[in-house]
């Protein structure tokens, strides 16, 4: 795992990595991560800052967590669920698996 300078992008990053997704730093868009299997990206934010709208525009699928609040949150909902991705076999690629079929459901037949 890369090195990261900024305590909560590492928090995100950590747990990213303990729940199984595969993910890098895009340089294309200079988002904080790609989540590789599905192509989200993750931008974190301790504060909020008047740059957002353009970081947000530079992908088509965007997840935002500002505030620490947020981000600890969110880094230990990824812990929680740990255990259970890794016994479902793939981590984060078995949440991407999982993901396409409930959207696949939800789509008009």
């Amino acid at each position: 795992m890369g090195e990261w300078s900024d305590p909560m992008e590492r928090l995100i990053a950590e747990a990213l990595a303990e729940a199984g997704f595969l993910f890098t730093a895009p340089r294309d868009t200079n988002l904080d991560f790609r989540l590789t299997a599905s192509g989200v990206e993750i931008e974190v934010k301790r504060f909020h800052s008047p740059r957002i709208a353009d970081q947000m525009a530079r992908a088509p699928n965007v997840i935002a967590i500002q505030g620490e609040g947020a981000v600890r949150w969110f880094a230990a909902l990824l812990r929680v669920q740990a255990p259970r991705l890794r016994a479902n076999g793939g981590g984060g690629e078995a949440v991407h698996a999982e993901a396409d079929r409930a959207s696949s459901r939800d789509e008009p037949q």
